[in-house]
């Protein structure tokens, strides 16, 4: 029954495509895939915000604010603007770029390692543990994140919005997931 159905929006934007001088197919299935993308990750945003203003207080919220704040500032150091320059080379067969983007990134992405330990030492010293630890956390896994993200822009220069869709609606709901059961239960 999908199959049919693909073929049918196949032909029919396969038409309109070549009366039009563009390749409407390709457009479609691949504007589908990227809005099913952001459609899981607005939707898991919104679940989760809903869980966070139902069970967390004014001030566990603000906790949580502040570390996305300090997540965002010291992701520069894992250099984000890598991730262009990736998907521009892959496109252009370079795929060994995409390697020494990785390096490169978690090289940079070291560096935020003593700034959460400072963080760490801060909050420690001001008498808020929980804060403090949620500090050290961060640092421990930081550039295993914002390191090892360079693998979306391999997929984008490869034109694989499916696969890239998949795997990136799988990582959304499964951190989401985390979040609200870490919101609930901590």
């Amino acid at each position: 029954m999908i199959i049919k159905i693909r073929k049918l929006i196949y032909r029919i934007t396969k038409r309109t495509g070549d009366k039009l001088g563009i390749d409407l197919p390709y457009l479609v299935e691949n504007g589908f895939w990227m809005i099913l993308n952001q459609s899981v990750a607005s939707l898991m945003a919104f679940v989760f915000f809903i869980f966070t203003a139902r069970f967390l207080t004014k001030e566990v919220l603000g906790e949580y604010q502040l570390m996305l704040s300090i997540l965002g500032i010291l992701s520069i150091a894992s250099l984000p603007g890598l991730n262009i320059s990736v998907s521009r080379s892959v496109a252009k067969g370079f795929e060994k770029s995409y390697e020494k983007a990785v390096k490169l990134s978690l090289k940079w992405s070291l560096l935020s390692i003593p700034a959460f330990a400072g963080l760490f030492i801060w909050y420690y010293l001001n008498d808020n543990n929980n804060f403090a630890l949620l500090m050290i956390l961060c640092g421990l896994f930081f550039y295993q994140i914002f390191g090892f993200n360079t693998w979306t822009s391999y997929w984008h220069g490869k034109a694989k919005f499916e696969k890239y869709a998949k795997q990136q609606v799988f990582q959304t709901i499964t951190l989401y997931s985390l979040l609200i059961l870490a919101t609930i239960f901590f």
